[in-house]
């Protein structure tokens, strides 16, 4: 398609010797753990100026769709406020600002408003700038916050003294922040440098010396991390180490030693949900592949003393628990919809929320902060629903709406969402959700169409409101978002039936969703494009080896594409906490299966799509290696002269850019890649 000619790098063998097996990695040169090698960059800031060439007739459309989604964003904009103490935090932005402040109003939601930060100063000449904001002592006299300049996603904590406007203490490498209840001191964690893992939990006094804090934690397997959090009561702290199927539970109270709940065993995963008069509540798959919920005793809180308060169902998954002083707030899926539901103490009395669409995500657990408390907040979004709140009134259940994004130059009622099913090569029968604008036919033979999906570690489909999306829909596509096996969507079973040696099952399900998109007249493969970010890159990667003449173009962020070279480096972020997903490959067995879809591993001499790869040089999680190297062996491979790009962001990590308009102008760039690949 392209008559600019590519980067053409160099080949080197290096080949390792494995199960029988001689992996041949001639890019292999290509990875640089430092991020440093001038040759390396120097080649990745080729693929950019590439990259850049071949786009350069779009960049006037470039500017209109830029001009489009911001036009379709609330750009001036404040969250819900959240109670913590006597006052009510939350964000604002104004309308130019790439960053936001972070406020609290005082007393109450009307009071008056103190900015606590302005992070667009805090960010002034910083070419990667992360910030999150911690909660606030008990006392409100202190604010932590956590900054990363790199997007290595090692954080360095500061204590800021609200009063005085000053920074009283800084740790380095400290995340995960849970105050004593009296304010003297809090607990925190830190990351090992290499896997990125959360290993060691620390006590804190403050105005100690931080190389003196006491080790309260440490998880030395490298197939688990931990964190610290407080039961919303505060009566206790609950330790939970885990991996990515088992976990390990530990309660303490303030300045006391961690106490076991349950020893960890392989593929038991049990979360502590809340306490209570002396009780705590906890989620477990223990003989309930869907979760149950149970109570115990903190005098005797091993798994024989489990009491069942909420049985185990086959189609509804529980998802979480909040816990208050009279009410249960249980988050539930089944058959794809999530659903809550608020139980009194003496399992009598039940609410429900009643859902403005049949099909959307809802948030509860950030907005509800007080234990003793009378009202109960639900946050709830869906493709044309952006984000809102809703009030429940314990006394009776009764909802109101008390906050709505205003996005402009949107209505909802111009679009509609359905849901299909498609059959998979088992006989499965896979959801997909669609969305388009009423105005186009969408069973005309000719739609462009935009197919996206995840399916790993059990994360669902996540509907939300994307501008970039709605800017698409309104020229004509239909945007689909496939539940695939590997995530939860129906459940526990879902997401077991798409990992480890059912992984290709996700795959045969997204190309499963491909053709019926195509067998009812909903598009075309000239016209199909899909697209994955991170673990749905090494999707969107293995199903275009599969199936390359399917689709028209490809759209990978930061995708996982070189999975088992990946999995065979112990030092990298992705390997072994991750071999609960995958498999471990230095077992002969799950070697042979990964090599059998790895991306990188199956490509061939045929004839591809179009495929624009985005990555980040210091995402540690998704090395910058993977999709340079999948770019390079592809254009080697490829028979025909369809179009590869590789576009690196030579500051940011693996959630990519922090400045808004920046996202806004990346969302741009995808949306002209795809215009540009069906001729529009």
């Amino acid at each position: 398609m392209s008559k600019i000619k590519p980067p053409t790098p160099k080949k080197i063998d290096h080949k390792v010797k494995i199960h029988g097996h001689i992996l041949n990695d001639e890019y292999a040169w290509m990875k640089d753990v430092k991020r440093s090698d001038p040759e390396v960059i120097k080649h990745l800031e080729a693929e950019n100026d590439y990259c850049k060439a071949v786009m350069a007739d779009t960049e006037e459309l470039q500017e209109r769709l830029f001009k489009e989604i911001t036009d379709r964003v609330e750009k001036k904009t404040q969250s819900f406020p959240v109670k913590y103490g006597k006052n009510f935090y939350y964000t604002r932005r104004e309308a130019e600002d790439d960053y936001w402040l972070e406020c609290r109003k005082m007393g109450s939601r009307n009071g008056p408003e103190e900015i606590l930060f302005d992070v667009n100063k805090r960010a002034e000449g910083k070419k990667y700038y992360s910030f999150f904001m911690g909660k606030p002592s008990p006392d409100e006299k202190y604010i932590p916050y956590f900054e990363d300049l790199t997007g290595s996603e090692i954080d360095d904590l500061t204590i800021w003294d609200v009063k005085n406007k000053k920074p009283v203490e800084k740790i380095q490498n400290a995340l995960n922040l849970v105050w004593l209840n009296n304010g003297a001191g809090y607990y925190y964690g830190k990351k090992t440098l290499n896997t990125k893992r959360i290993y060691r939990i620390y006590l804190h006094i403050m105005g100690e010396d931080p190389d003196k804090d006491k080790l309260i934690f440490e998880e030395k397997d490298e197939a688990y991390s931990c964190y610290i959090e407080s039961t919303l009561d505060k009566e206790l702290k609950v330790i939970t180490s885990y991996s990515n199927d088992s976990t390990e539970c530990y309660f303490l109270k303030d300045h006391s030693e961690p106490t076991l709940i349950e020893k960890r065993k392989k593929k038991h995963e049990y979360y502590t949900e809340g306490h209570r008069n002396g009780k705590l509540f906890i989620r477990t798959n223990d003989n309930a592949l869907n979760f149950k919920l149970v109570e115990v005793s903190l005098k005797n809180p091993s798994r024989d003393n489990w009491k069942v308060i909420i049985p185990a169902r086959e189609d509804v998954k529980i998802k979480s628990c909040k816990v208050l002083s009279k009410w249960m707030a249980i988050k539930e899926l089944a058959n794809g919809v999530e659903s809550l539901r608020l139980i009194d103490s003496a399992m009598k009395v039940e609410y429900k929320f009643k859902t403005p669409e049949t099909f959307g995500y809802i948030e509860s657990r950030y907005y509800n902060t007080e234990f003793e408390t009378a009202e109960y907040f639900i946050g709830y979004l869906t493709y044309n629903h952006p984000h809102e709140v809703h009030r429940m009134d314990l006394s009776n259940g009764n909802t109101e709406l008390v906050f709505q994004k205003k996005i402009p130059n949107f209505k909802p009622s111009n679009y509609r969402l359905e849901r299909l099913e498609a059959k998979s090569h088992d006989g499965t029968m896979v959801p997909m959700y669609l969305i388009y604008n009423k105005s186009f036919d969408i069973k005309n033979r000719i739609n462009p169409a935009l197919l996206y999906g995840y399916g790993s570690y059990g994360y669902g489909v996540m509907p939300y409101y994307s501008a970039r999306i709605f800017t698409l829909l309104d020229k004509g596509f239909i945007y689909i978002e496939a539940a695939i096996r590997g995530g939860d969507d129906l459940g526990e079973q879902w997401y077991k039936a798409g990992k480890l040696k059912n992984k290709k099952n996700t795959f045969y399900d997204f190309i499963a969703c491909a053709e019926k998109l195509v067998g009812d007249g909903y598009t075309t493969p000239k016209k199909l494009a899909i697209e994955g970010a991170s673990a749905g890159g090494l999707l969107v990667g293995a199903v275009v080896n599969m199936r390359p003449e399917l689709f028209r173009s490809v759209v990978g962020q930061v995708p996982f594409v070189d999975v088992i070279n990946t999995m065979l480096d112990p030092e990298l972020p992705l390997t072994v906490k991750e071999y609960d997903e995958w498999g471990d490959p230095n077992n002969k067995d799950f070697f042979e299966y990964i090599l059998s879809y790895s991306p990188y591993d199956n490509i061939e001499e045929t004839d591809y799509p179009n495929i624009l790869l985005m990555t980040y040089l210091n995402d540690s999680r998704v090395s910058y290696w993977e999709p340079a190297k999948f770019a390079a062996r592809l254009r080697d491979r490829m028979t025909n002269d369809n179009i590869v790009l590789l576009n690196t962001k030579m500051t940011a990590g693996h959630s990519g850019m922090t400045a808004r308009y920046e996202q806004y102008r990346d969302g741009a760039f995808i949306a002209a890649f795809l215009l540009k690949m069906i001729g529009n």
